[in-house]
């Protein structure tokens, strides 16, 4: 009809998909994980930063300031090396104690300060976070040094006794036959001391050594009443003294 009722004004209703929820959902959880591995990304970076600075102030305090690394650190790698090479073909032990001996040895030899400082820094923790052990363990090096100690003055106390009987053998060898045997080892001395700086110096004193044990064999000979054998015994000495001892023309 002409005066008939307008239509209702349709209205639009948005409706989504369920696909687009998921997308949704699937886009916010990957932005979620993606921060997350992004912090923890970052924190490992400044735990490394912060590890890696402590590292580079705890080798700036322990090595010395006033000693050089090189060339001392490169003699300390071939000693390694050539301690490796020695233990080649020998048994287990020798072949596991002899490199790191020579490593140790060796650091101590040319750079006695970084090995002094690397000992101290050592003990320090070792006696802050393992007391027990680093008692005991100064404990067994005290009882080594002392038991070493020990051994070597037992050894000097030896050496001192033999040379006190050589002295008296000599000496009473020379009271019984009038021979200065006690001088000839004085006056070869005296004459390796004039020319010591001389390249014969070494030879010469490992030959007045062999002539103080001739003198000692002479003298004991002599207190057993030979006094025949003494004689020529002196003069041979004599003889030796100056063939050695006389520098080369």
């Amino acid at each position: 009809t002409l005066y008939s009722k307008p239509e209702p004004p349709k209205l639009l209703v948005q409706e989504q998909l369920p696909l687009q929820n998921q997308i949704r959902d699937t886009r916010l959880l990957v932005q979620d994980y993606y921060k997350q591995a992004t912090e923890q990304a970052r924190g490992l970076t400044d735990r490394w930063i912060r590890w890696e600075r402590g590292v580079e102030d705890e080798v700036h305090r322990v090595l010395p300031k006033d000693e050089k690394l090189t060339p001392g650190i490169l003699y300390v790698g071939v000693s390694f090396l050539a301690g490796s090479l020695v233990a080649r073909g020998r048994s287990f032990p020798i072949r596991l104690l002899l490199p790191p001996t020579f490593l140790v040895g060796s650091s101590v030899y040319f750079l006695p300060k970084t090995s002094q400082s690397i000992r101290s820094y050592y003990n320090h923790h070792e006696s802050s976070r393992f007391p027990d052990f680093h008692k005991t363990r100064q404990q067994y090096i005290h009882s080594t040094t002392e038991w070493g100690r020990n051994n070597l003055q037992w050894v000097q106390g030896l050496q001192g006794k033999a040379k006190e009987l050589t002295r008296s053998a000599v000496q009473e060898g020379e009271k019984r036959t009038g021979l200065k045997l006690g001088s000839l080892v004085d006056e070869a001395r005296e004459k390796i001391e004039k020319v010591k700086d001389s390249e014969m110096a070494q030879k010469a004193l490992g030959e007045v050594k062999k002539l103080e044990n001739e003198a000692e064999k002479t003298a004991l000979a002599i207190v057993e009443g030979v006094k025949g054998k003494g004689a020529e015994a002196k003069d041979k000495l004599d003889e030796k003294v100056e063939e050695k001892v006389a520098p080369k023309p």
